[in-house]
C-alpha cells in the first residue's frame, strides 16, 4: 500500500535485486503529488528513469547527470537532450526524465495530482532519497 507523507504518495510496485549487477536492487515506485506539493532539494543513489504518467510536473535539476525525452508526436519520442542546471523544466504526460545521481527540487506545477513512474537502479540498502538540507550542492564552491 502507498505510504503518505502530507500530500505525497509514494507506492512501491516491485523491486528485485539483479544477479546481473551485484549490490545493486531494481524498484519500480508509483508517486503521487497533490497540487502545490513538492520534495525540496534532494539527492537519489544510482540511475533513474523517470516518466510523467499525468499532470504538470516541476522539475528543476541541482546535479547529477540528466537527459530528457520529450513525450512521443506521432508515435515518436523526441530525441534526447541534455539539461541546464538549476533552470526549473515544465514536464507532462508522456515526457521522460534518466538520471544518474541525481540532485534535484521537485513540485506539482499544476492543478491536478501529478503521477509519476520512477525505476531506479540504486546501491542495496542506501535510502532513496536523501534530502539535501545543509548537504552541498554538485557545482556549488565550498565556503
Amino acid at each position: 500500500p502507498p505510504a503518505a507523507s502530507g500530500d505525497v504518495l509514494v507506492g512501491l510496485l516491485g523491486s528485485g535485486q539483479p544477479t546481473s549487477t551485484p549490490g545493486m536492487e531494481l524498484i519500480l515506485r508509483r508517486t503521487v503529488f497533490a497540487p502545490g506539493e513538492g520534495i525540496p532539494p534532494h539527492s537519489h543513489p544510482g540511475s533513474i528513469v523517470i516518466v510523467v504518467d499525468a499532470g504538470t510536473w516541476s522539475y528543476t535539476p541541482l546535479g547529477g547527470s540528466i537527459r530528457l525525452t520529450r513525450a512521443a508526436v506521432d508515435g515518436t519520442p523526441t530525441p534526447a537532450e541534455e539539461v541546464e542546471m538549476g533552470v526549473e523544466l515544465i514536464l507532462t504526460k508522456g515526457d521522460a526524465l534518466f538520471v544518474e545521481d541525481p540532485q534535484d527540487d521537485i513540485r506539482n506545477a499544476g492543478e491536478d495530482d501529478v503521477v509519476l513512474l520512477i525505476a531506479g537502479l540504486t546501491p542495496v540498502g542506501e535510502p532513496f532519497t536523501t534530502l539535501m538540507d545543509d548537504m552541498e550542492m554538485e557545482g556549488t564552491p565550498a565556503a
